[in-house]
């Protein structure tokens, strides 16, 4: 625009010497021929012509007034446009600076969306088999999300290609305008882009509440499993004193269903059942309580017989005695057994000789820690002098009453 003022005020002034030039050869030339006149008429002629050239003259000058007029008016408007050309360019350097730091802020965004994609994607990977299925399809979820997000990476690079090409061309205010239109055109792509990875997001964390509901039956279904686990391992001492009961059961029948002698059985499976019916268990009378097998008229008894006093719950004797204070107390209530029924397994001087070894135990116990309970040797040495007693005096009862087995 600036070109084409310059050129036009150039024509104009081009044209105004020109019309000076040729009114001076006019003057001349009308000068020269009143001189020649010699009459009055041809004088009085000359008058006539001058004024004709003069009125002409006039009308001259009045054009040339114009022209100035006019001349005075692109002057105005080369101002007005050059003043509208740089006001363009200042709106698009600011449009520039605005598009820079708006690429500034998606590149941060950009950025913090790779990082939550990472997040995502590690705690995807953690998930249990049991949501195997969800997971697959929450990364392939993932893997679109980041193909969007390499593709507005390249859209962000060609939008940063563009903006130097705006710097380089700020100064054409029609090249700038055109960009203009593109970069926003760009922006909008972007901005339907961004859209597009909110929705993704969306689904991704409706994708996670769905994981996280599984991951909290999970847990529920772990906390179920330990109860039950617990409740087993509660059970473990009836279990197994069943089994002994129940095995010596079997082995004794297969005297009438296999012909067998006596002496063919597997004595230690008698042993064990004998001792499981007949000898103390704490272990297995504490889970009768703790599984809520027997009435609680029966602790009283239970108190009493393995010595547990009553500031204690029954359901933690396992775990508030120690191994061999317990098989102490087992040891301790089998001795003592029947003494209501029949007056007790053997003789009474023979039962107070093994409770005055435990009565030792007991002592041993009091002055001791519980670890050094555990490990010392004589402890060890009684309990085992103990038990030899026990299975004399249990041998002596059946040999009394002619229990062979």
């Amino acid at each position: 625009m600036k070109h084409r003022i310059d050129k036009l005020e150039v024509n104009h002034k081009l044209e105004l010497q020109k019309q000076r030039d040729n009114l001076i050869l006019h003057h001349e030339k009308v000068y020269n021929e009143l001189k020649r006149d010699k009459g009055h008429v041809e004088g009085q002629k000359a008058i006539s012509k001058l004024r004709v050239v003069e009125e002409k003259l006039s009308v001259i000058v009045a054009e040339l007034e114009q022209k100035e007029i006019e001349t005075a008016g692109y002057n105005k408007e080369y101002d007005e446009l050059k003043e509208s050309s740089d006001s363009i360019i200042a709106v698009n350097r600011a449009n520039m600076e605005t598009l820079i730091r708006q690429y500034r802020e998606a590149e941060r965004k950009n950025h913090d969306l790779q990082e939550e994609v990472e997040n995502l994607k590690n705690s995807v990977s953690e998930s249990q088999l049991a949501v195997t299925s969800g997971v697959s399809a929450h990364a392939q979820t993932l893997s679109t999300l980041q193909s969007q997000c390499v593709e507005r990476f390249l859209e962000r690079l060609s939008f940063t290609d563009q903006i130097a090409n705006l710097k380089a061309q700020e100064q054409t205010g029609e090249k700038s305008a055109k960009l203009m239109k593109k970069l926003k055109a760009k922006k909008k792509k972007i901005e339907d882009l961004e859209d597009q990875i909110d929705q993704k997001n969306e689904k991704i964390e409706s994708q996670d509440g769905r994981i996280k509901k599984l991951k909290n039956k999970n847990k529920s279904l772990d906390s179920h499993i330990s109860r039950l686990k617990e409740e087993l391992e509660d059970q473990r001492p009836l279990v197994q004193m069943g089994v002994d009961i129940r095995t010596r059961f079997l082995e004794q029948e297969r005297i009438h269903y296999e012909r067998l002698g006596r002496n063919d059985l597997d004595q230690n499976v008698i042993d064990c059942g004998n001792s499981s019916a007949h000898c103390g268990n704490g272990a297995a009378d504490s889970a009768l309580f703790k599984c809520n097998l027997v009435s609680p008229k029966y602790e009283n008894v239970f108190r009493k017989m393995y010595d547990y006093h009553s500031s204690y719950d029954i359901e933690d004797y396992r775990s508030e005695r120690t191994e061999k204070s317990m098989m102490e107390a087992d040891l301790r209530v089998s001795i003592l057994a029947g003494q209501g029924i029949h007056g007790g397994l053997s003789t009474k001087a023979r039962r107070d000789e093994a409770t005055k070894i435990l009565d030792k135990l007991v002592k041993i116990e009091n002055k001791l820690s519980p670890k050094d309970f555990e490990k010392s040797k004589k402890v060890e040495r009684l309990l085992a002098e103990a038990k030899e007693m026990k299975d004399e005096i249990v041998a002596s009862y059946r040999s009394r009453f002619g229990r062979r087995q």
